[in-house]
């Protein structure tokens, strides 16, 4: 059956998906109190009169100024994924882990980005699905080794449609001219020295571009062919892992790429796992019941929620296409209200339009000794060239989605320019709590440098100025 899901795939998927959540964590934790704390860059009311009511339900928004509650609670989410991935209670470790990831999310939208969905999407379907039933403390009986259920069509159209939509979305004349590649390489926040070596081969990136997107479009259907659909899925699989670990060679975009790995687990035929580990199917011996696994009532009854929005998705999708020529085409309002409230938004278009311009950013200090520092990279000199690494130099990952989705959202936005004295207060109390006397930081300001992306195979790209976007000063007991 195309729709059926071998349960030693979905095992693996669960294990896969739990890796991940831990990986995530450790990319959050290292500046926690930064980001998340109440004292951060992001106070709580701050971010509850920025963003939608999800940042005033989030447990970790509540808990923000006791950094000993924020602490306890990605104990809880680390306890959770560490329970899912060996088996132990999988169904409410999923649950728990979706609950607490969603929360932290929620707390700071400014460090959201497609992999975060993604994740929490894949951690609700384990909370759906079987996924104890096998490489886990209480596996199915022996004989059953396949799933057939509106769960798990649920999570195999899921999986698809991240692909299928982001393909389509990618609308914009790069994508069909072969630069698209060369703009997104170019975003120096985001590329690996790996990266930056491949934009320099302009043919073969050139070759590249058209050949991602029409491969996002058409590659999932291999994975649902009605004929040799074993070897269709073998294919799709180890094609989509191709492309995930090419994306992660030479972009850093945090977890995205690993979601995507766990994700393709989960379309590993049966006839590849009798092949391989022919002692591992039921212990070696025939099996004495049945070979198919049922969900039961209560998980097809919640299973029908996230399932009809992922139809709604598609035929909205669809109609646009037909109707407008264009596949951004959302669902109504309401639709897409109800699917916030569950976190079951769907949205996927990255990089559906790529940037002519890049931006990277500064936070120069000044000590009171009349010296000038660098705060992002917390360097006792401050150095106006470009950085080689310039996520490092801006603090990581998280804090380079900060600064792209709170700060400088300020430019277009001017509710959003209430982040610039907070990131700045941040600052003037992280400094000040490790240095004094002459080394105290007296001023500090916040700018970006922004650069012109040129034509493929251009040298260098060209500085198009200095944006400040403020300066302060930092006040003697700053709040």
């Amino acid at each position: 059956m195309l729709l059926e899901i071998d349960l030693r795939s979905l095992a693996l998927m669960r294990i896969g998906v739990a890796a991940t959540v831990l990986i995530d964590l450790l990319s959050r934790v290292r500046d926690l109190d930064a980001l998340y704390g109440a004292n951060g860059v992001l106070p709580p009311e701050l971010a509850r009169a920025l963003w939608d009511w999800r940042v005033t339900l989030s447990l970790f928004t509540w808990i923000a100024p006791w950094p000993s509650l924020l602490w306890a609670a990605v104990g809880l989410l680390t306890l959770a994924a560490i329970c899912l991935a060996l088996g132990v209670l999988p169904r409410l470790s999923a649950a728990s882990a979706w609950v607490l990831l969603a929360a932290i999310q929620d707390r700071n939208p400014a460090l959201y980005m497609s992999g975060d969905r993604y994740l929490l999407l894949l951690l609700m379907w384990c909370a759906l699905l079987p996924t104890g039933a096998r490489f886990s403390f209480r596996p199915a009986p022996a004989g059953v080794t396949r799933l057939r259920s509106w769960a798990g069509a649920g999570l195999l159209l899921q999986i698809a449609m991240v692909y299928v939509l982001t393909g389509l979305k990618k609308t914009g004349p790069a994508w069909f001219d072969g630069s698209a590649l060369w703009y997104a390489l170019n975003q120096d926040q985001y590329v690996t020295a790996a990266g930056r070596w491949l934009r320099s081969q302009t043919t073969l990136i050139r070759v590249l571009s058209p050949l991602i997107r029409r491969f996002e479009i058409f590659g999932p259907l291999l994975a649902f062919s009605p004929v040799w659909n074993s070897t269709g899925r073998i294919v799709a699989v180890v094609t989509f892992w191709s492309l995930h670990l090419g994306l992660h060679t030479f972009q850093a975009i945090g977890v995205f790429q690993l979601v995507g790995i766990a994700a393709w687990f989960v379309f590993l035929p049966s006839a590849l796992w009798d092949r391989v580990a022919p002692l591992a199917r039921d212990g070696g011996h025939q099996p004495a019941g049945p070979r198919r696994i049922k969900s039961s009532r209560w998980t097809a009854c919640l299973t029908a929620v996230p399932l009809a929005y992922l139809v709604i998705v598609m035929t909205w999708a669809g109609a646009g296409l037909v109707v407008r020529g264009t596949p951004h085409n959302p669902p109504p309002a309401v639709v897409e209200r109800i699917a916030s409230l569950l976190h079951l938004q769907e949205g996927w278009a990255m990089f559906a339009s790529v940037s002519p311009n890049q931006s990277w950013y500064l936070a120069p200090g000044t000590l009171a000794d009349g010296s000038e520092v660098e705060l992002l990279r917390r360097s006792l000199v401050l150095d106006w060239s470009k950085p080689a690494n310039v996520q490092r130099a801006q603090g990581g990952f998280r804090w380079t989605l900060y600064l792209g989705n709170a700060i400088r959202r300020g430019i277009d936005e001017s509710a959003f320019r209430a982040t610039y004295p907070a990131l700045l207060n941040y600052f003037c109390r992280d400094w000040n709590a490790r240095h004094g006397g002459t080394r105290r930081l007296t001023r500090v300001s916040i700018l970006a440098v922004v650069e012109s992306i040129g034509p493929p195979g251009s040298a260098a790209n060209p500085p198009l100025g200095h944006y400040v976007f403020a300066a302060q000063g930092c006040v003697v007991g700053t709040p």
